[in-house]
């Protein structure tokens, strides 16, 4: 979905690196930052009804229950929005996925494009009032790769981008700090030293991934402290003043927050609504501002009754099926291209899934115009001649009417997740023959089913080096094998969202600081607006 930094602001989204012991998973990715030009890679739906907040607070729809607010450990897409609010990297965002300044006022890359030097804003303060400066940021950085905080994000500095020391630190091979490539001369000067130069790296700074540490807090309760209202200490336009589990997270206006004077909303509130049925007499209700998502049932009937509401904006997630490698059967890899084969997408998200995804048969076309990815051979088939080179790869991997293959694919509770699974198996069926069952689950169960089996703890290298958020150019050049995943669609985003309940409207921003993107709620301040 969409979320906005000083009340909601950029997307963010990582992926769900999570095999099934028995096949395939259905797994979400983003690959790039939300961006106007965006329009081929996937949608979101939007509602609006409410003329004003009437007790000064956003009500979000947050789906399933977030997996974990700690900014140098969470995975989860949903926890993402919580976290960019609370916490800000070293640059923004603005309404059109262009970078602005964040707490770094100024940067400039060397010649040879591997050293970037950040220059922080004066007088950044953290939540509580201590001061904030840049060994903040090369601390957070150090938590993350840290073996013993065990986070899903130590790729994002030795992978995504090759910062100096970053991937002896990850794997254990040193404790030396000063290895590492990211320092702070002063107290105002972030320096990341980079093995090969990355333009995307402003990218990566401006993701809740680049938190700052506050040290003081941590030292003394350690990851407990990020989720205790009481004791959790942070630098975004937002600070973390109640967690309730299974019913909600509510952030207050953080006053120390550096441009605080344009965060127009002074509270979030991010509600748990996992059955979007429900969340949707929610929202008609009157008790939440923006949805998580929107029935499919109730797609059409809702752009008929009340087409105000109802508009559809550019997001970046991909949704695609992880095979499980530890499977022996999975490790053939002529099965694996016979079951991409046989997946007819164009059929499975517009006649089945019917959620307004792109089909898509690739992981980097379609999110950035400038960019060309590579040719795919089957792109230029038929969906029949694809069926055909299907069955014989079948056939040739030893399968067949006497011997079927037997899969299970895992996927969330989401009536779209199991839609597109239920295609899926039924397609497998037809063309191959093959017997598919579909495993659902809520989604916090899911995100950790397997994590210690499977083909690793983190799952198969594709999710991590193809997840890409940090990456808008589509530099998703996969590491791994590229038939370890089989695309299936660019996700379309649906949610609900109050006009000017949530502060937005779709006028350029004024000197009120209304702004024009509903699916970006931020104050004028971030390029955003926000009203009221």
């Amino acid at each position: 979905m969409w979320r906005a930094a000083k009340f909601g602001g950029r997307a963010t989204c990582c992926p769900t690196d999570k095999p099934f012991n028995q096949g395939v998973t259905q797994m979400i990715g983003q690959a790039g930052r939300v961006a106007r030009w965006l329009a081929g890679a996937a949608v979101a739906l939007v509602l609006a009804t409410a003329p004003a907040l009437a007790d000064d607070t956003l009500d979000r729809g947050v789906g399933s229950e977030w997996s974990s607010l700690d900014p140098q450990v969470n995975f989860d897409a949903a926890a993402g929005w919580i976290l960019a609010d609370a916490y800000e990297g070293l640059v923004n965002f603005d309404p059109d996925g262009k970078i602005i300044p964040g707490a770094a006022e100024t940067w400039e890359a060397s010649a040879d494009g591997k050293t970037y030097t950040f220059h922080l804003r004066e007088g950044l303060k953290w939540s509580n009032g201590d001061p904030l400066v840049a060994q903040d940021f090369v601390n957070g950085v150090l938590r993350t790769l840290n073996p013993d905080t065990v986070s899903e994000k130590g790729y994002y500095f030795y992978s995504t981008i090759k910062v100096k020391g970053a991937a002896a630190l990850a794997n254990g091979e040193t404790k030396d700090a000063a290895v590492l490539g990211v320092t702070a001369p002063d107290d105002r000067t972030v320096v990341i030293e980079m093995e090969t130069p990355a333009p995307h790296i402003l990218d990566l700074v401006g993701a809740f991934q680049f938190a700052p540490l506050h040290s003081p807090s941590f030292d003394a309760g350690g990851a407990s402290v990020f989720i205790d209202p009481a004791k959790v200490v942070s630098n975004g336009a937002y600070v973390i003043k109640e967690v309730v589990p299974q019913s909600h997270v509510l952030l207050e206006k953080n006053p120390n927050y550096w441009d605080a004077a344009n965060v127009k909303i002074p509270f979030v509130k991010y509600h748990v609504t996992e059955d979007v049925g429900t969340e949707l007499k929610r929202y008609q209700a009157g008790e939440i501002d923006i949805t998580y998502d929107i029935p499919l049932a109730d797609m059409e009937r809702l752009q008929a009754e009340t087409p105000d509401e109802v508009r559809i904006f550019p997001s970046t997630y991909l949704i695609y099926y992880s095979f499980n490698l530890s499977n022996p059967d999975l490790q053939n890899i002529e099965l694996r291209r016979a079951l991409s084969l046989a997946l007819d997408r164009d059929v499975l998200e517009n006649k089945i899934v019917k959620g307004g995804a792109t089909p898509k048969l690739n992981y980097a076309g379609g999110f950035d115009p400038e960019y060309k990815g590579p040719d795919i051979a089957e792109a230029g088939m038929t969906q029949a001649d694809r069926e055909v080179l299907a069955k014989e790869l079948y056939a040739k991997a030893g399968y067949g009417p006497d011997n079927p293959l037997k899969l299970s694919i895992a996927t969330t509770v989401a009536e779209v997740n199991i839609r597109r699974a239920q295609g899926a198996a039924l397609m497998w069926k037809k063309v191959l023959g093959a017997e598919v069952e579909v495993n659902s689950m809520e989604r916090k169960a899911w995100l950790g089913d397997g994590r210690g089996g499977g083909t690793a703890r983190q799952g198969d290298a594709l999710p991590r080096t193809g997840q890409g958020r940090e990456d808008p150019s589509g530099r998703l050049h996969l590491r791994a094998d590229l038939h370890r995943a089989l695309p299936a669609s660019g996700e379309a985003q649906r949610q609900g969202l109050r006009p000017f309940g949530g502060g937005v409207s779709q006028q350029p921003v004024d000197d009120a600081g209304v702004g024009p993107d509903p699916g970006c709620c931020a104050s004028s301040g971030n390029g955003c607006g926000t009203g009221g």
